[in-house]
């Protein structure tokens, strides 16, 4: 990922916005705690997307990726660097680094 940048241990392969799907994907220390977190993932998300979706991975129960619509990437990293953003990342165990995939036009 030659375009990939780190900020604050978010990793993405884009700069700008987002049309469309993105995916934010993170291991997490604890997944009941993080589950949990849920209210504040719906305060905080509208901030940057206008709504999101919850994956586990089937292997490794620590593993969450979040599907994000029409997210848009500067907001984001702007959130990502707020004490408050880093303080709920604490609270609920998130482990850096947090990647964000955006989708690519004509991939498929």
């Amino acid at each position: 990922m030659s375009k990939a940048r780190a900020i604050l241990g978010l990793r993405s392969s884009k700069t700008g916005g987002a049309d469309g799907s993105s995916g934010v994907t993170h291991t997490v220390g604890n997944i009941d705690t993080w589950l949990k977190g849920g209210d504040d993932r719906k305060k905080l998300f509208p901030q940057f997307c206008s709504s999101h979706r919850i994956f586990r991975h089937p292997d490794h129960a620590n593993r969450v990726s979040i599907v994000c619509e029409n997210m848009d990437l500067a907001k984001l990293k702007a959130a990502m660097d707020t004490a408050e953003v880093k303080a709920l990342m604490a609270k609920h165990t998130v482990i850096p680094p947090v990647e964000v995939y955006i989708e690519v036009d004509r991939g498929s």
